[in-house]
């Protein structure tokens, strides 16, 4: 990892010098002590003293208020502030960062997390549980939520195109592998719902759009 060109020292000066005159918004893609890497070297060059740049950080990751703090400093730095007064011009920084990220899960979403948990020690998965774990409840991925509402998706259609497809053919292995390998059909049915509350209890509006991942799209040249 050292040695990918974002590691090296001068890297982000070279970045930001060679941009900053073409560009006032910086989108960036990657892990927060990194942005905050670049940010740091930005606040050096003094990008941040009149307003005029912007970054805008996507976190793959859910909002939480305990690790907000990441976005501004390394996990590293923040272990040794003691108060406000050593953090430094970070509010000249942090009015320049808009950070785009899911909200929150709702409480009732641990009850979720507790379920995964479980059955992750069950079969076919069989993950023992480490005894520090016993003490601390194991962290429980927000991809873990994605899959499960993928998948409850993806079961809510092809139930529901089975039983259309039962009032003019019997259910045969070869109808039923049929209509269940008909991505199309399985994702016009999603739509037609036209929103879906996930498990995390937000609700979602399914659009058109999302047939666009099932073309076939030249590559551009």
């Amino acid at each position: 990892e050292n040695s990918l060109d974002c590691c090296r020292s001068g890297y982000w000066y070279t970045i930001i010098q060679n941009t900053m005159n073409r560009t006032r918004i910086y989108v960036f893609l990657g892990n927060p002590n990194a942005l905050v890497d670049m940010m740091t070297q930005m606040d050096a060059m003094q990008l941040f003293a009149k307003g005029e740049y912007l970054v805008i950080f996507v976190d793959m990751m859910t909002y939480s208020l305990k690790e907000s703090k990441k976005y501004l400093w390394r996990a590293d730095r923040v272990s040794h502030i003691k108060n406000c007064n050593e953090t430094g011009q970070f509010e000249m920084r942090g009015r320049s960062l808009l950070v785009v990220v899911a909200s929150e899960p709702q409480p009732e979403f641990e009850q979720f997390t507790a379920k995964v948990r479980a059955y992750n020690q069950q079969k076919p998965f069989m993950f023992k549980m480490p005894t520090l774990f016993k003490e601390f409840p194991k962290y429980v991925s927000i991809y873990a939520a994605y899959l499960y509402d993928s998948v409850k998706l993806y079961a809510w259609a092809l139930d529901k195109l089975l039983k259309a497809e039962q009032q003019h053919r019997p259910l045969t292995d070869e109808v039923i592998h049929e209509v269940a390998s008909n991505g199309t059909r399985i994702i016009e049915t999603i739509i037609q719902n036209r929103t879906y509350k996930s498990i995390l209890l937000l609700l979602f509006p399914l659009s058109p759009a999302l047939l666009l991942h099932l073309r076939k799209v030249s590559p551009v040249r």
